[in-house]
């Protein structure tokens, strides 16, 4: 393969790629984005310190979960005796 010979023409090679691989751009950003806020919301968010699940350090979802399947009361009760009077859910 040739190197492209202007930007122009370098621009139109990239986007004639992402064209033709739109959708494993679109989950490669999907992946780092979820990545991301797993990242920040584990060890960078001004709440991280604080004890709890991994799942619900992570996401909302966790907590979602736990009211749907009819068990917060529970496993919240379950949480403290495991971490103690303060947590993370």
């Amino acid at each position: 393969m040739l190197l492209p010979e202007s930007a122009a023409e370098a621009g139109a090679i990239a986007l004639s790629y992402i064209k033709s691989h739109y959708f494993l751009v679109g989950f490669g950003l999907v992946v780092a984005k979820l990545a991301s806020t797993v990242i920040y919301n584990k060890w960078f968010h001004p709440l991280s310190r604080f004890p709890g699940p991994f799942f619900a350090a992570v996401s909302d979802w966790y907590c979602v979960y736990t009211f749907f399947t009819y068990k917060s009361e529970e496993l919240e009760y379950a949480l403290h005796k495991k971490y103690g009077e303060c947590l993370l859910f």
